[in-house]
């Protein structure tokens, strides 16, 4: 599966802070867990304390009801207190109404051996099975022990409230985790594009380039590591463009050049020809042919350069009129039915009724059809089929198709036969043809796009499969 790097960046993010919020989370939770019980058991201890701060404020005084008074309170205000009393050497005990727990207490006489022991913790069983805790304290007067303070705590309600307590916490954090999470991933998502949004300036600006747009700039103004790829790049298309243009320059410069002598040649060896008829053997007659055919090639080729460097240039200019697709595209089948003819291979039209007007350069649409009927030609074996047709393509364009049932074009070719100079693989050469200059298709697509249409081909790929090349023109409005 193949992911934007903008994706991969994000969810690369995205994870690490998961794994990061999880990691903080568990360590979060761990040590408010241990807060919360020594918390808890602070709580216990500094209630202990004040009962027996209270026992030792009430002795000197003989005031029991104090005793019995605080016992009491604690026992109804805080519902983890089961008992709180006071056990005195002299077998006084002073203790909270709840007498169950205390005569209970009184038999456990394990619970009362705490001497030199400032706060002594256990755990056991009531009379109805409860789990307690005893926090028990001696209890000092002028110095000396006079008696043990008892302070009993339910231990289903202590563990309740720490679970209670743990939940509300891990509710907390679970809330400030998925808020980290979220906007982590927000974050991550707009730092992701906005790390991929000059590469993105940077591939389009190569894909630019790379169908022939050599004056892209890319406009990037960060100062970082990109900013200073932007700025090489620039500086390439620059240096290309300048090298394009040059390329453009001497390539017209030479055409020009040569096109007059050309037409010199062939215009001499005509004459040459007609007055020198008689005088000629046919071998010298037929050696004048074949440099008269030759030129008349590199005559063509020329001109196709030229014609290819004005359209690169936009120096191209196109004179649309209202016209009737299906009589020009007629036109051109029947210029061309002689070498149909000649050539064994059967010609078929195909035009849908009522097609509208077409809005076009009469002349570059007839250059278009001619190359793209000539093309099928060549790669047509003899007792094949070419189909020329025309038909409505959507709103606004008609679909000019050339059908052929030639050679085809390979598959890996396809997105790259319109570009000038290039020839299809030695296996897919023409049937029975000399080799072309690579500029026809060039030439045609440039047409086109001056018209405001689009060209394409689709073929199978497979040899002898065939080829089918769609061209579009505006209608009239």
């Amino acid at each position: 599966m193949n992911l934007k790097l903008r994706t991969q960046f994000s969810l690369l993010v995205s994870a690490l802070i998961l794994v990061i919020m999880l990691v903080v989370a568990v360590v979060l939770f761990i040590s408010e867990k241990q807060f919360i019980i020594k918390e808890e058991r602070n709580s216990q201890i500094a209630l202990v304390r004040n009962y027996i701060h209270i026992c030792e404020e009430s002795l000197p005084l003989n005031d029991d009801l104090m005793i019995i008074n605080y016992s009491d309170m604690l026992s109804r205000t805080d519902e983890s207190v089961a008992y709180a009393a006071y056990l005195g050497n002299d077998n006084k005990t002073l203790r909270s109404r709840n007498n169950k727990y205390i005569e209970h207490l009184l038999e456990k006489s394990g619970l009362r051996i705490i001497k030199n022991i400032d706060l002594f913790f256990q755990d056991y069983v009531g009379p109805s099975g409860e789990r307690l805790l005893d926090v028990s304290r001696p209890v000092y007067l002028n110095g000396d022990i006079a008696g043990i303070a008892h302070v009993g705590m339910y231990q289903d309600v202590l563990d309740r409230k720490i679970t209670a307590a743990l939940k509300t916490m891990r509710n907390r954090i679970a809330l400030v985790a998925v808020a980290a999470l979220f906007i982590g991933i927000l974050g991550s998502f707009l730092l992701a594009f906005t790390l991929t949004r000059p590469i993105n300036k940077l591939v389009e600006g190569a894909r630019l380039i790379g169908t022939g747009k050599l004056n892209t700039k890319i406009e990037i103004n960060s100062k970082n590591e990109i900013g200073g790829l932007a700025g090489e790049f620039n500086l390439m298309a620059k240096k290309l463009e300048e090298l394009d243009e040059l390329k453009n320059n001497f390539v017209s410069s030479v055409s020009h050049e040569l096109r007059s002598p050309l037409s010199y040649i062939k215009g001499y060896i005509e004459i040459f020809l007609e007055d020198s008829e008689e005088t000629l053997t046919q071998k010298q007659a037929e050696y004048f042919t074949i440099i008269r055919k030759n030129v008349s090639r590199l005559t063509h080729f020329i001109n196709d350069i030229l014609d290819l460097a004005k359209i690169e240039a936009g120096q191209q200019s196109i004179k649309p009129v209202s016209g009737d697709i299906g009589r020009l595209v007629k036109e051109i089948t029947d210029f061309a039915e002689p070498a149909f003819q000649e050539k064994k291979i059967e010609l078929k039209t195909e035009f849908s009724d009522n097609l509208p007007a077409v809005f076009v350069d009469e002349d570059k649409t007839r250059h278009v059809v001619n190359n793209l009927v000539n093309n099928a030609l060549k790669f047509t074996p003899e007792q094949g089929c070419i189909t020329v047709g025309a038909k409505i393509a959507g709103p606004g364009f008609v679909a000019v198709f050339v059908k052929d049932t030639g050679i085809g074009i390979p598959a890996n070719a396809l997105s790259a036969v319109f570009d000038k100079f290039r020839q299809t693989n030695p296996e897919h050469e023409k049937v029975g043809k000399a080799k072309g200059t690579g500029l026809g298709l060039a030439i045609a697509k440039g047409y086109v796009e001056l018209q405001g249409g689009k060209i394409w081909v689709e073929s199978a790929g497979m040899h002898g499969s065939g080829s089918t090349f769609f061209f579009t023109v505006p209608v009239v409005k």
